[in-house]
């Protein structure tokens, strides 16, 4: 998945229907990863809602990122479409980070 786009949640993302594209969401600046030195651990999840419209690909851990693929949507003419999205992950401290931004559907 090289060539992600990287986002610190919460974050204003857009993508057309027609396309299929890597987010990551960034946890480097979150205390436990920043201060503490912990490293995200185990499988990280993604949320997007409403749900339904978009797949959204298996995130991965990639260094204090996590990665994951957006692809899908329709719209109609002059129309935007707005997802909240939220990924979840441990950390090797025994901490949950959530990390969350909005994704917007446009032509």
């Amino acid at each position: 998945m090289a060539g992600a786009i990287s986002i610190v949640a919460p974050e204003r993302l857009t993508k057309q229907p027609g396309e299929s594209r890597v987010y990551a969401v960034d946890f480097s600046k979150y205390g436990e990863i920043e201060d503490n030195a912990e490293t995200l651990t185990g499988t990280p999840t993604v949320a997007v809602t409403p749900t339904g419209e978009l797949t959204v690909g298996s995130p991965n851990i990639s260094g204090n990122r996590v990665r994951f693929r957006v692809s899908g949507g329709t719209l109609a003419a002059g129309e935007v479409k707005e997802y909240r999205f939220q990924v979840t992950v441990a950390t090797s401290g025994s901490n949950t980070l959530v990390g969350d931004g909005y994704l917007f559907l446009v032509d």
